[in-house]
């Protein structure tokens, strides 16, 4: 058994989650306690592997059970600091991230992504800031938002968050595809899902639990940040994913930067492997099963600390020992007691990440999903008005009113766009920053007869054809 099964199968028992909420679950703690800790690098570029995840589901559907009530909890009882704030305004992401120094590490946990991302005013900004904090994962960077600048220390920063396909429109447009934001988040759709009874039985969690407890030791004994040695061959997947993505969703921006989320995923697929191989070799100590004299099937806090202070196990509440209804006896559980020596991280992270951690890094992609979102966006308002502001711009050359550059690309006054789509500066902007992305325009300067300078919209020829 690996954590991610133990917590898979945990989530079985005990919730009717959609699959893919119970998968995302357990990938989104395993991720958030990594902190930076381990990191594969190809080439020139190191990945990492935090996440921004995206679970899409309908009201019920279990989001708030998966990113609240487990992931977010069971980090909470192994390593609390590294639970950030479940909402930000941008200026606040960027300040508390500046403030936490070399610990600016953790995972949002927020089931409503409409309070971390929306379209009112003070919340602008948010999608550019969380790029910026993505792309410089674990290096240190100056970031300048409104009229401060604030220095980030290796930040090694997640996203675990739900949102309701009707609200999607509301939160993201293609300027938001274009962009890269978009493609930087894991989307995970729940589809339609009965409910059904489910049980008390803690056993699975309780493993999960300790395989996170021993890769927080292993992690402290740690450091440095490790990386992790490729397999060879296990780079020509990432070749083949593109060559796919290229043939069969190539005008879908929302895949832009598959490759680069196998390579996360792989990584965190390679720890849980790694650590599962470790945990099966180790001879961890087990509570023996003594006897109880009562039918609780879980020990409060209180019994907990008291059973747990003679023996020096780690006090961790409702785990590790658990009555067995039949017998009134104690299960042997693993514990583990102070001073019970685990390796480092690099030690158990030893083999190489292989070919069969980037494939079930493949199959953990929601290529449905990322369509399902995508189709939403692109039926959205905005590209109503993106094609709006498109067809105004071509509409001012059919009729002449156009100025030729010296590459031979026609150039429009932006003035005369503003006034054919009754649009203001900023709220075409979106638009524009979208048809620039696309490579349909350049928004520039132009020097006219008399001196005058006006702005104008370059149409480069290429995308006339």
């Amino acid at each position: 058994m690996t954590f991610l099964q133990s917590n898979y199968q945990y989530l079985c028992d005990a919730t009717w989650l959609p699959d893919i909420f119970k998968v995302a679950s357990g990938v989104m703690t395993l991720s958030t306690m990594l902190r930076g800790m381990v990191y594969i690098q190809p080439g020139a570029k190191a990945y990492y592997p935090n996440l921004y995840c995206m679970l899409v589901g309908e009201s019920n559907s279990g989001k708030g059970i998966a990113i609240e009530d487990t992931s977010k909890a069971m980090i909470r009882k192994i390593k609390p600091d590294l639970v950030l704030n479940d909402r930000y305004t941008p200026e606040g992401l960027l300040k508390d991230l500046a403030e936490r120094g070399d610990k600016a590490k953790g995972t949002v946990f927020n089931d409503e992504l409409e309070t971390l991302i929306s379209g009112k005013k003070y919340m602008s900004g948010m999608a550019v800031n969380m790029i910026g904090i993505y792309n410089n994962t674990m290096q240190a960077f100056d970031i300048r938002y409104a009229n401060d600048t604030y220095k980030i220390n290796e930040p090694y920063v997640g996203v675990f968050s739900g949102v309701q396909p009707d609200i999607i429109s509301r939160l993201l447009n293609v300027a938001d595809a274009s962009s890269g934001f978009i493609p930087r988040w894991w989307i995970c759709r729940a589809k339609a899902n009965k409910r059904k009874r489910t049980t008390i039985s803690t056993l699975n969690y309780d493993d999960a639990l300790l395989y996170l407890r021993i890769l927080d030791e292993a992690i402290q004994q740690t450091k440095k940040p490790i990386r992790i040695p490729i397999e060879d061959g296990a780079e020509d997947y990432l070749f083949e994913v593109s060559e796919w993505v290229k043939e069969s969703h190539n005008d879908n921006r929302c895949f832009a930067r598959l490759p680069d989320l196998i390579y996360k995923l792989g990584i965190i697929y390679y720890v849980d492997d790694m650590l599962g191989k470790y945990c099966s070799k180790v001879d961890i100590p087990t509570n023996k099963g003594e006897v109880r004299k009562n039918t609780s099937t879980e020990m409060s806090e209180t019994d907990v600390y008291k059973e747990t202070a003679k023996t020096g196990v780690y006090i961790v509440p409702n785990v590790f020992l658990k009555t067995d209804m039949t017998t009134l006896t104690i299960l042997p559980r693993p514990v583990m007691p102070v001073g019970f020596k685990i390796d480092s991280l690099e030690d158990i992270c030893a083999e190489p990440l292989q070919l069969d951690h980037l494939v079930s890094a493949f199959e953990s992609i929601d290529v449905e999903g990322v369509d399902y979102v995508s189709k939403i966006i692109s039926e959205s308002r905005d590209v109503v008005n993106m094609l709006k502001v498109r067809d105004a711009i071509l509409r001012q050359i059919e009729v002449g009113n156009y100025i030729k550059g010296d590459n031979g690309n026609n150039m429009v006054q932006q003035r005369f766009v503003y006034r054919a789509v009754s649009m203001t500066t900023s709220r075409i902007k979106p638009y524009i920053d979208t048809l620039q992305a696309e490579g349909f325009l350049t928004q520039k300067l132009h020097k006219l007869d008399g001196a005058k300078t006006v702005l104008v919209f370059e149409v480069h020829k290429e995308a006339l054809k």
